[in-house]
């Protein structure tokens, strides 16, 4: 059987990624409070970076990207 302690952190961390995955949701839901007529090149770089890690975190979670195998 896996070690208790390591499933309970296992397990925590699944529940952390899926509230952080669901508050980027709501997020981008909302456009990230920001309004149409107020969007600036700020807020592109803002989100550009959101993205950036987005497809850091989704290349490594699915070896993809910089992650696939050779």
């Amino acid at each position: 059987m896996a070690n208790q302690e390591a499933l309970d952190d296992y397990i925590g961390l699944i529940s952390l990624i899926r509230d952080r995955l669901h508050r980027l949701t709501e997020a981008a839901e909302d456009h990230f409070d920001v309004l149409p007529d107020h969007v600036h090149w700020g807020h592109v770089g803002n989100l550009e970076k959101i993205a950036s890690l987005l497809i850091q975190t989704t290349d490594f979670a699915f070896q993809e990207g910089e992650n696939a195998p050779d």
